[in-house]
């Protein structure tokens, strides 16, 4: 039989996939989206999934965005609403090369758009469980901890918690 902290591990290491797997998808989403339109396409963190705003672990708004300033508004199409599993940890993300609170997706103009990285962590962990590194491709790369239990962001610099 299983113990509880096995099944509670089991567990927690399902929702982490499932965390993954949404995070990959709205970014597979929202690139597609940018190519197929030929257009400006931003990814923001979004609580209500109305707005922009709140933690990325909650979800996100994929939406057309012209402008490329990361702002929904009535000028832009909503694109997709994703609300993300319930997560008890944290949601990061660390653009280059320069900070935005949001992900930018072009699909003919590149000098403007952004990289970065999520990562996620565990209610109370000081490591990451994951990191998604977005080249400025805007292709997604999944790591892991090392031996060290380090996982280091595109510039080389340890993730933390």
């Amino acid at each position: 039989s299983l113990s509880l902290p096995s099944f509670n591990e089991f567990w927690q290491r399902d929702h982490d996939a499932e965390i993954k797997l949404q995070v990959l998808n709205a970014l597979q989403l929202a690139r597609e989206a940018a190519q197929i339109n030929s257009t400006s396409v931003a990814v923001c963190k979004s609580t209500d999934l109305i707005h922009c705003g709140g933690q990325w672990r909650e979800g996100v708004l994929i939406f057309v965005n012209a402008a490329e300033d990361g702002v929904l508004n009535n000028k832009n199409q909503l694109i997709a609403a994703i609300a993300f599993p319930k997560a008890t940890g944290q949601l990061l993300w660390r653009a280059f090369p320069f900070y935005r609170d949001y992900l930018l997706f072009s699909a003919i103009d590149t000098s403007n758009v952004n990289n970065g990285t999520f990562w996620y962590c565990r209610q109370q962990a000081t490591t990451p469980r994951f990191a998604i590194i977005v080249n400025q491709s805007y292709r997604a790369r999944v790591e892991y901890p090392d031996k060290n239990g380090v996982i280091l962001d595109g510039r080389g610099k340890a993730l933390v918690c």
